[in-house]
């Protein structure tokens, strides 16, 4: 989505952000992935194909905050301590990424709209 995004600070969050896959991908974040790639292939103005590709990534930010919280009750519950501060560091850098997000939207969705 990097390469796509026409605004500098959507680019830059998505660089920022991105990782390689270590583990299996799940079929949810396949879907995820696949609606992204498609809502990019839809005409429409930069500022527009922004915004979309902004709900696309939190929805992605979403699914991996729902999964490490799951993941962190669990190492808590089990006694995992040294794993429980992992997925915290894991799950914060994931909300951080929302809330960037979430402020590059602000601007982003209102340019799409006029």
């Amino acid at each position: 989505m990097a390469k796509k995004a026409s605004s500098e600070d959507l680019r830059k969050a998505f660089t920022e952000t991105a990782k390689a896959a270590r583990a299996k991908t799940r079929k949810a974040m396949k879907g995820l992935i696949k609606e992204a790639e498609e809502m990019m292939k839809e005409k429409a103005d930069n500022d527009v194909k922004d915004a979309v590709m902004i709900a696309c990534a939190q929805k992605v930010e979403h699914y991996e905050i729902a999964t490490y919280g799951t993941l962190c009750t669990w190492a808590e519950k089990l006694g995992y301590k040294n794993a429980l501060k992992l997925l915290k560091q894991n799950i914060d850098e994931e909300e951080s990424a929302d809330k960037k997000l979430t402020e590059i939207a602000r601007s982003i969705n209102q340019e799409a709209m006029v």
